[in-house]
């Protein structure tokens, strides 16, 4: 029997899912995850910062209701994953409802040895954690949990602490490692992260991917079996379980990774709560190149089309994160429109009475509400008379209060 040819792990995960609800870059992030994930600490580039691994902390951010499930579509695969020639379990993954001191725990238990013809035999404990809701995991804003959580991520030779209260008293943990995927609702995020937690260092380690609607599909469609698919996803990740060690890059490929992060590291994203993540842009960005390469190929080597395809995740997945902070807000659209009206009369006495162009009235909106919402508010705004467009310049004029429905 032939062996079945190689493919793309993340497009075939992306394609295996496009039947359920999740948004596109939902899927693709969790495609993403999926492979970083199935790496470990076997996989690695080395440089003057010391070693680099593939795993990440990916925090996919929605309202209720938008497609998260293709979380737990993750934690399955994982979960299925034999050994490549072992038929034992491939990875250590963690259940969906975990504590600190739990996750701790399951990770102290979650040893693994490096493939037998790797000629350093380490023992090393890396834990997947797939949680559709992160207050699962962190109920409150714990700041000992997130030095944790800090400390972990960036793959040390070892993790211990000191216990009062478990019957654990001390913990040593060798060559630790956590891969989070993780789901969020930006209200959650508003009441339970202080402002002061985006200049932390979790904010800067997470890469947040936000979509504020999920995918309609019919409840009566045709049901169609996907475990063939399902079966070929999980034959490659068992054979990702058995790679291990240092990644290359083809030439010219790291000179002009170099180029961009001794650079202005365009697009460099703006706004003030990213400040801190923009400088671990570059380490994010290595690791993607590996996720790529691996998952294209199977093999260790990186190419320039997984530079380009590493810049295009992440740079696409920027352009969205400020929506997450205007979300958080919680604002209620009549709430948003109040201030659209309050924002254009004052623009409009200002300036003469003269009309306002429309522009004036999105770049206003721009820093409120996600993006996808402007044109929603903007139609709702008109349809309700609380916003008029004057014939000659089709701009913008404001209507008295007692002449439009939002009093």
């Amino acid at each position: 029997m032939s062996k079945a040819p190689w493919t793309d792990i993340i497009s075939d995960f992306v394609d295996h899912t496009a039947r359920g609800a999740s948004p596109d870059i939902f899927r693709l992030w969790a495609a993403i995850s999926l492979v970083g994930g199935a790496l470990e600490r076997r996989v690695w580039i080395r440089s003057p910062y010391g070693y680099t691994f593939p795993n990440l902390y990916v925090m996919l951010v929605a309202p209720p209701g938008v497609g998260k499930l293709v979380i737990d579509q993750v934690q399955d695969l994982w979960q299925d994953t034999l050994k490549k020639d072992i038929p034992v379990p491939a990875f250590k993954v963690a259940p969906s409802s975990v504590s600190k001191a739990s996750l701790m725990d399951r990770l102290s238990k979650a040893g693994q040895s490096m493939p037998l013809d790797c000629p350093t035999q380490m023992t090393y404990h890396s834990l997947l954690v797939a949680a559709e809701e992160m207050g699962v995991l962190m109920p409150g804003y714990d700041m000992e949990f997130i030095g944790v959580l800090n400390k972990i991520f960036n793959n040390g030779r070892v993790y211990d602490e000191e216990r009062r209260t478990s019957s654990v008293k001390s913990l040593k943990i060798d060559h630790p490692q956590l891969n989070l995927l993780l789901g969020a609702q930006p209200g959650w995020l508003g009441q339970i992260f202080p402002e002061e937690a985006w200049t932390s260092g979790l904010t800067s380690r997470m890469i947040l991917v936000y979509a504020s609607e999920g995918i309609r599909r019919s409840y009566l469609g045709k049901i169609t079996s996907l475990e063939t698919e399902r079966k070929h996803l999980l034959g490659q990740l068992s054979h990702v379980s058995g790679i291990w060690g240092e990644v290359d890059f083809e030439e010219g490929v790291f000179e002009r990774f170099d180029d961009w992060q001794m650079g202005m590291r365009s697009p460099l994203p703006s706004h003030s709560k990213l400040a801190h993540y923009c400088t671990r842009r570059p380490l994010h960005l290595l690791k993607l190149c590996i996720i790529s390469a691996v998952s294209r190929t199977g093999k260790k080597s990186i190419s320039a089309y997984d530079l380009d395809r590493a810049f295009n995740w992440l740079f696409s997945t920027e352009k969205l994160m400020p929506d997450i902070f205007r979300a958080m807000v919680g604002r209620s659209d009549n709430q948003v429109i109040e201030e659209l009206h309050f924002f254009l009369t004052a623009t409009w006495n200002k300036g003469g009475r003269q009309p306002v162009p429309f522009m004036a009235l999105r770049n206003f909106l721009r820093e409120r509400v996600p993006s996808d919402k402007i044109e929603k508010i903007l139609d709702a705004a008109l349809s309700s008379g609380v916003v008029a467009i004057d014939g000659d310049s089709q701009a913008a004029i404001p209507r008295p209060k007692h002449e439009h429905g939002m009093e």
